[in-house]
């Protein structure tokens, strides 16, 4: 278990996810959005590989099961183009340091777009 990353929302197997990243003491790095085949697994990777001396902690924010592979990154997109339209600024492909917040309206226009997305799948 990862005591760097703590859970708001149950993530487990495939989907697609919003992770609250930190620095030393609690400074907001970035919100980043992803997909994952296994959430736990790619999750650790956060503090292991991927910004490893940089991410000193995170909260999981949100998370979006998905049926496969193809779907989690088909909602990972959707979210990207859920924060880039909202005039967020992006760093990399998937992280934005200038969205401080996801807002209950944000997730509630994520939910909608992702219970469309499912129908898809």
């Amino acid at each position: 278990m990862n005591t760097r990353l703590t859970y708001e929302v149950d993530a487990e197997g495939c989907g697609a996810y919003l992770v609250h990243h930190f620095a030393k003491r609690n400074k907001h790095l970035w919100i980043k959005c992803g997909k994952a085949d296994d959430a736990k697994k790619r999750l650790a990777q956060h503090f292991t590989n991927d910004y490893n001396g940089e991410a000193e902690s995170g909260i999981v924010i949100g998370w979006y099961p998905c049926k496969n592979e193809d779907h989690a990154l088909a909602m990972e997109g959707v979210i990207r183009n859920h924060f880039k339209q909202k005039g967020h600024a992006i760093k990399g492909k998937d992280r934005f340091p200038t969205l401080h917040e996801v807002t209950e309206e944000d997730f509630a226009e994520l939910n909608r777009k992702a219970e469309i997305l499912a129908t898809l799948f």
